[in-house]
């Protein structure tokens, strides 16, 4: 019977943690990679904040980090910039709504992930972007544009913003063998020598096939979310991004209560 009373009592109590961890699971999660953050990566300027598409999270981040990044759509029918990483139905998070608060952290860097940059819009982007910047009174040097469609950032380069070709992700393809490799530097070399762009970004995890094609352009990086960040830190060589004078921006993630995505 104490056996019995025993095994119920040690189960109640696992239950009970297992509850409480489930529930405060989020929290301790955000607490040790925050510490992490804190420890190793904010010491050097090139780590900038991942994903900071609300206005709170963008202001808590530029308090910490010298550049954050966050997600922008255009809709053409309005003609405005909402900041999100999908396309929702219609714009709630106007690029409008960050500008005071970028007018006001004048030291934090940009880089805008244009997610649906196309020749269509491209000119009605640019107009909308500078007017926006102009209003504020915001250096559009402090500027990344990033986007797939590389040809369509040099409309952008040639009024005078930093741009960056958002790679081609393909996994199968490029790390199955020396041809798909080949194909992923064939595309970087001809991006690098279009004059269209100022960087190439891509994952961390294209780091060595990106270096592989030899280009002279910046290279700017990111642990993807589908990786933890202890694996981004174990798998590869943090002091050799940080020492290699190309790589200008290391992406991280960092958790806070305001994450939109």
């Amino acid at each position: 019977m104490r056996k019995k009373k025993l095994i119920i009592a040690v189960t109640v109590i696992l239950l009970i943690l297992t509850g409480y961890i489930a529930l405060n699971w989020t929290t301790f999660k955000m607490e040790q990679q925050n510490r992490f953050y804190s420890l190793m990566y904010s010491r050097s300027d090139k780590f900038w904040a991942h994903m900071c598409n609300s206005v709170e999270k963008f202001q808590l981040m530029s308090k910490e980090y010298s550049g954050v990044e966050f997600d922008a759509i255009f809709y053409d029918k309005e003609g405005t910039f909402e900041i999100s990483h999908d396309l929702p139905d219609k714009p709630e998070h106007s690029l409008e709504l960050f500008l005071p608060t970028i007018a006001e952290f004048k030291d934090t860097k940009i880089w805008f992930d244009f997610k649906n940059l196309n020749h269509e819009n491209a000119e009605a982007a640019l107009n909308e972007l500078e007017n926006l910047l102009t209003k504020y009174g915001i250096d559009r040097k402090r500027f990344i544009i990033e986007s797939h469609d590389y040809k369509e950032l040099g409309i952008f380069r040639q009024h005078g913003f930093y741009t960056s070709f958002y790679v081609t992700i393909n996994n199968k393809k490029f790390f199955k063998d020396e041809d798909g490799a080949n194909e992923f530097r064939n595309e970087i070399r001809a991006v690098a020598s279009s004059g269209n762009v100022d960087a190439i970004s891509f994952p961390v995890s294209y780091y060595e096939l990106v270096k592989s094609a030899n280009v002279s352009n910046d290279l700017l990086t990111w642990n993807t979310h589908g990786e933890k960040w202890w694996h981004f830190y174990k798998r590869y060589d943090l002091k050799r991004l940080t020492d290699d004078e190309q790589v200008k921006v290391i992406l991280i993630e960092h958790l806070t209560n305001y994450d939109r995505y």
